[in-house]
């Protein structure tokens, strides 16, 4: 038989239908163990991100993406629900508005470190030095302030044009600086004797399962507010977070890790943990435990038809063909 003989059997509908079924039913027949071979898929996985890491193009590639993306983005009159769709908007509000509330040991953990410590202890500074001064200002409104600013007015005023001029402007400042200083340095005490206990606070309330309903409304109103947000904005955001050097950063830990032997270990471990107690068992009886071998076996079948038609019809499979009927026919 000729070379396209062989492909026109080759390439029936009949042909390509039983060579798919051939195939997926194979799959199907096989361990996920073998199917997904821990050891094998662990290697196979990081060497193609030790790959894609250390090549610039596809650095370049990457930021080129996220670029076309945030264009899109900012191209777009819409929410980010309107472009996600209502079905979406709402599921992600059902998980926000679901009464659930952390453990308090889980809250302090992740509360009580530096820069967060630090962050806190500038908002309560912030808050004890303005309410000072609100505190401050009705005793000069008092009647008792108004003539104790009345005689330093009445000072500066006699004083005005005499040698003791600019010691009494001077005076006058340095008491005000050192007024604004002790409420300052008094509310930095207060602060950081305060800090530890609005810590705990803050876990208490975070953790309250009382008030699981009022935290569960808050985390609804930030997800609403994303979603409200005008795409424009959105990539405006984007944009000014400085991806070139967020995709470095990730780049280069990812790229750290990979490099050591124990990735390989972990992300073994991880697919042996999803195979345990049905790594053993045939991926068309794991599919038919959990209803969906119909499915899956259909969108199979269809994906590797056209895969197995298109490579039947392509030079590669031609070239080929033709080498080994010469060959044969050589022999």
């Amino acid at each position: 038989m000729t070379p396209d003989e062989i492909r026109g059997r080759l390439l029936s509908e009949e042909a390509v239908a039983e060579l798919a079924t051939a195939l997926v039913d194979d799959a199907l027949a096989v361990p996920l163990r073998e199917l997904l071979s821990p050891p094998a898929l662990a290697n196979e996985i990081v060497e193609a991100l030790r790959a894609w890491l250390n090549s610039t193009p596809a650095h370049e590639l990457q930021l080129a993406w996220a670029a076309r993306a945030r264009k899109w983005l900012a191209s777009q009159q819409a929410t980010l629900g309107q472009l996600v769709g209502r079905a979406i908007e709402e599921a992600c509000l059902d998980l926000a508005a679901s009464p659930h509330v952390p453990r308090r040991e889980t809250v302090i953990f992740l509360l009580d470190r530096e820069p967060l410590r630090a962050l806190l202890r500038e908002l309560l500074v912030d808050a004890l030095v303005a309410f000072g001064r609100k505190v401050g200002a009705p005793v000069m409104a008092s009647p008792v302030g108004r003539r104790l600013g009345g005689l330093g007015s009445f000072v500066r005023e006699r004083a005005r044009g005499t040698a003791l001029a600019a010691f009494a402007t001077d005076v006058a400042d340095r008491l005000a600086d050192e007024v604004e200083r002790q409420i300052e340095r008094r509310a930095a005490e207060f602060a950081d004797a305060a800090l530890s206990g609005l810590v705990a606070r803050l876990a208490d309330i975070l953790s309250d399962p009382a008030r699981a309903g009022q935290l569960a409304s808050a985390r609804e109103a930030l997800v609403d507010g994303l979603f409200s947000l005008e795409a424009r904005e959105l990539a405006d955001e984007l944009e000014r977070s400085d991806p070139a050097r967020r995709s470095t950063l990730i780049r280069r830990g990812l790229g750290a890790w990979v490099a050591t032997d124990e990735a390989a270990v972990w992300i073994r471990a991880a697919i042996e943990g999803l195979l345990d107690e049905i790594g053993d068992r045939p991926l068309g009886e794991v599919l038919a435990e959990l209803e969906l071998l119909e499915s899956f076996r259909g969108i199979a079948l269809a994906s590797t038809s056209r895969r197995l038609r298109r490579f039947l019809e392509g030079e590669a499979f031609q070239a080929w063909l033709e080498r080994r009927l010469a060959a044969q026919t050589a022999a």
